[in-house]
């Protein structure tokens, strides 16, 4: 399989007001997440990502929100990517520009694929040049001193091997720097995500002499996912809700479907305290 040759130079060229399009085209309604939630997990047979679908919309003083907004892609065959921001109308304008770019420099090298460490660069070098005026009108404080927050997070296989990055604003070194994950990821309104996972990770996951081997499936991962993000929605309503888009990546495909919300209800599994035991309870779960 041909492989996309690493070509691209960034940063991009920007027109004489590079904020026009963006705030007129794209931000003019100002369509805040407000953070929301995205949670990714690597399987013994695959990854899964998991995402609500909530979007807060600010008018003036008032506010209101719809349960039907996209928050997971896919891209290319096996690929998976979400992004949990802010302001989603900027956001979606970044995903949308950074996926043509792919198209166009394939189709321009004759390329079926690109290789997603090959991606993530480009994907880092494509955000930190969007990003730079952007973060230069708003004053650096939106990067690290307000909580404003944008984090892609991109998933795939090279080869037989699970490949998951998280490229975000708040990246410690500089904006969208990429830091390879390893287990599980968070993006958003993580404190419930944090909780849970105290009582799951060891169960989950085995880790010895510096290496990390899941021990569940994708079919459990699914299941701790959408309770995940259902439980953070019980708690954070404004920001968290509606359906729950859910993938699932193994080496040769990429799934996407739906989940209904509060799938746990009156399920009792919140009030038990073992992970082993929890685990068993998820598991028994329908989901």
């Amino acid at each position: 399989m041909q492989e996309y040759p690493y070509s691209i130079s960034f940063p991009m060229e920007y027109p004489s007001n590079p904020y026009a399009t963006i705030y007129e085209n794209v931000y003019s309604y100002r369509e805040e997440n407000r953070m929301s939630l995205s949670i990714t997990f690597i399987g013994t047979d695959g990854i899964v990502m998991a995402t609500d679908s909530r979007l807060v919309v600010q008018q003036g003083e008032f506010s209101r929100h719809r349960d039907n907004e996209q928050k997971l892609w896919k891209i290319e065959d096996n690929y998976g990517l979400t992004c949990v921001d802010n302001h989603s109308g900027y956001a979606n304008f970044l995903r949308e520009e950074f996926i043509s770019i792919v198209s166009a420099m394939k189709k321009k090298s004759g390329a079926k694929t690109i290789n997603i460490r090959e991606m993530v660069k480009m994907m880092s070098l494509f955000l930190k040049g969007q990003f730079a005026p952007y973060a230069e009108m708003m004053s650096d404080t939106i990067l690290k001193g307000s909580g404003y927050t944008m984090e892609f997070v991109l998933a795939g296989y090279m080869g037989k091997n699970p490949k998951v990055f998280k490229l975000s604003s708040q990246a410690t070194k500089y904006p969208f720097s990429e830091t390879i994950i390893v287990d599980w990821c968070p993006s958003g309104i993580s404190s419930i995500a944090n909780y849970w996972m105290e009582k799951l990770r060891n169960c989950i996951y085995e880790y010895s002499d510096n290496k990390v081997i899941p021990r569940e499936d994708v079919e459990t991962l699914k299941k701790i996912a959408v309770i995940i993000i259902d439980e953070t929605s019980q708690v954070f309503s404004d920001y968290v809700g509606g359906a729950i888009q859910v993938a699932i990546i193994k080496p040769d495909m990429a799934e996407l479907f739906k989940v209904d919300e509060s799938v746990i209800a009156n399920s009792g599994i919140r009030q038990i305290t073992s992970g082993n035991m929890l685990l068993d309870q998820i598991k028994r779960l329908k989901i």
